[in-house]
């Protein structure tokens, strides 16, 4: 008895036997050609030598042999891509492999002859004539041969990563610049995974990215570069070790990620000379300047007295310049402000404090003198400057009203230290594509055959991803835990700058990887406008800025803490650690 086809086992049966039929039933011919991408090249330059193999053929086609390439050298591994079409029931596919040259020597050369064999058969392709000519002088520069030595490089010379400090003897608090230097010559399927050291005992500050790579030579070979930079302010003396920076680069979508690893840096670091008594920590160069809102005002009367910082250093470590306390006048603790800059590797600015201050007398009186003692690395000595006496004229007040304007200006002055930065959200549209309408050709099994090869690449590419992301958290739970427990150790042997470092840097590194932020930096500005445009709640993310805020506290502050007080952060850390687990949130979801 036989059975009849129906017609919703049509399609499957055609399907089947459109890929068991041989190539010949399709009539195959092969076609084979070479090109290159410039005919005429200077010593030093590299050429692209394209073989590309075609025809009417269902299966997989055949490797080309490796080219003719007389005068020149292949550099790296050849890249191959592949495509297939079915237009009007023909069948059609087709095999490109790209090599790169780079020429050893001038004159005139035919390459690219390549042989193929499918079917029984033998296929040439033609060569190419290429010129060589004479080196020409380039503008892109030659990369510095001390860097070049202290780079490390995938196995094939694609990517590369470097570090570097500008400075290898420092004084503490005296700015340097720690760079990373990247460089590729091929696209990155993905972001790198930047892994910095631990700049523990160091203020960090990251300087701004360049918007564009620049190209460079290396060993004759172009790539383009770009450079993570940080400025570091020692916080204390004594000879350091820069850790390794690691680097975790996706070059092939179904390869394991190359993983590059540089190497550490030695650094001195010379404690400073004997102290005076009105230093406070300031090193670099800075003016000073002061400024009162009034000249005139009534006994028991606010005045508000601005003092401007200004110079190159670490301007947000300054602290409050010193004032001789007088009778005259009560005085208040400043609320400050900062405008940084950074250009040319450089961080300056301008930290403004607010000083209230009531006068007690009256007559004629002079504001405080205010006063900054630092410390200049370019001439190796301290240096003191001051601001000049203001005049203020006092007259006889009403107590009561003077007392009731004091009061609100001093419940404004002390409320209004430390402004709160307002974030602001993109409007997400919606949009629905329920009106649209495929065109009627795009239907049954073309329509199946069209779609079928990119969903499964798709599909490939997010299952190898999540697996990555997923590795990637579970190694963040790990490091985290492991990190902390060295916390609790220091934290038992009363070494509480120490603690502090370990612990935030054990938090901080667990943020990055678990939420997979792209360049989170030291900063803890930027880490949290990362976390912001995470679904993480308000309340989680409010205790995370506090835990930075109180570790930066307990690192540089000249206080002790004792093993309480380090106990309770350390609680506080594990819990914004569990809560992160909890949630499994993931970066880019709504808050």
């Amino acid at each position: 008895m036989i059975n009849r086809i129906s017609k919703g086992q049509l399609p499957a049966i055609l399907i089947i036997l459109f890929f068991l039929l041989p190539s010949s039933a399709f009539g195959a011919l092969l076609n084979m050609e070479a090109y290159t991408d410039k005919t005429v090249v200077s010593m030093g330059d590299r050429l692209t030598l394209t073989i590309k193999i075609s025809g009417e053929v269902s299966g997989s086609l055949p490797d080309p042999t490796s080219p003719g390439h007389e005068g020149f050298d292949i550099i790296g591994v050849p890249y191959q891509s592949s495509s297939f079409s079915w237009v009007n029931g023909r069948v059609s596919s087709s095999k490109t492999v790209n090599f790169t040259l780079i020429p050893s020597s001038e004159g005139i050369f035919l390459i690219g002859q390549s042989e193929v064999s499918y079917g029984g058969e033998t296929i040439t392709s033609l060569p190419v004539e290429v010129t060589v000519e004479k080196k020409e002088e380039t503008t892109a520069p030659e990369e510095d041969k001390g860097i070049v030595q202290g780079m490390s490089a995938d196995p094939y010379g694609r990517v590369i990563v470097s570090t570097s400090l500008s400075k290898k003897q420092v004084y503490v608090g005296e700015p340097l610049v720690y760079t990373f230097s990247f460089f590729a010559k091929v696209r990155l399927w993905e972001n790198p995974e930047f892994s910095p050291p631990d700049f523990t005992d160091f203020w960090v500050e990251n300087l701004p990215a360049s918007k564009t790579p620049r190209e460079v030579i290396i060993k004759g070979e172009r790539y383009r570069r770009e450079d993570i930079k940080k400025v570091l302010f020692p916080a204390r003396e004594g000879d350091f070790t820069i850790d390794s920076t690691s680097i975790t680069v996706q070059l092939d979508p179904f390869a394991r990620p190359v993983v590059l690893v540089t190497d550490s840096i030695e650094l001195e670091v010379f404690p400073l000379p004997a102290e005076p008594e009105d230093f406070k920590g300031a090193v670099g160069n800075f003016t000073i300047e002061a400024s009162a809102d009034k000249k005139k005002v009534k006994a028991g009367e606010p005045v508000t007295v601005k003092v401007k910082l200004a110079g190159v250093g670490n301007i947000k470590g300054l602290h409050p310049p010193v004032y001789e306390e007088s009778e005259l006048f009560r005085g208040y603790e400043p609320k400050d402000s900062m405008e940084i800059s950074m250009l040319n590797d450089l961080i300056s600015g301008i930290k403004t404090f607010e000083y209230l201050f009531i006068p007690l007398k009256e007559g004629e009186v002079t504001l405080p003198v205010f006063s900054l003692t630092f410390f200049d690395t370019a001439e190796e000595e301290y240096k003191t400057v001051k601001t000049k006496g203001m005049a203020l004229t006092v007259l006889k007040g009403d107590e009561s009203q003077a007392g009731l304007a004091a009061s609100a200006q001093i419940s404004q002055h002390m409320s209004g230290n430390g402004d709160m930065k307002k974030r602001l959200r993109p409007i997400r549209m919606k949009s629905s594509l329920g009106n649209w309408r495929p065109a009627s050709y795009l239907k049954g099994l073309s329509l199946f055959l069209i779609i079928l090869p990119p969903v499964i690449f798709l599909a490939l590419l997010y299952s190898k991803g999540a697996s990555r992301r997923k590795h990637q958290e579970q190694k963040a739970s790990l490091g985290a835990a492991a990190a902390l427990k060295i916390a609790e150790e220091l934290m038992g042997e009363g070494k509480d700058k120490e603690f502090f470092a370990k612990t935030i840097t054990a938090l901080r590194d667990y943020l990055v990887h678990h939420f997979h932020l792209v360049h989170a930096g030291e900063s803890k500005d930027e880490l949290l406008e990362q976390l912001s445009k995470t679904n993480l709640p308000e309340t989680v993310l409010q205790r995370i800025k506090e835990a930075l805020e109180m570790a930066e506290v307990g690192r540089f502050a000249p206080t002790k803490y004792d093993e309480t007080e380090m106990a309770s952060f350390l609680v506080d850390v594990r819990a914004i650690l569990e809560d992160c687990e909890k949630l499994n949130l993931k970066k880019g979801g709504s808050k």
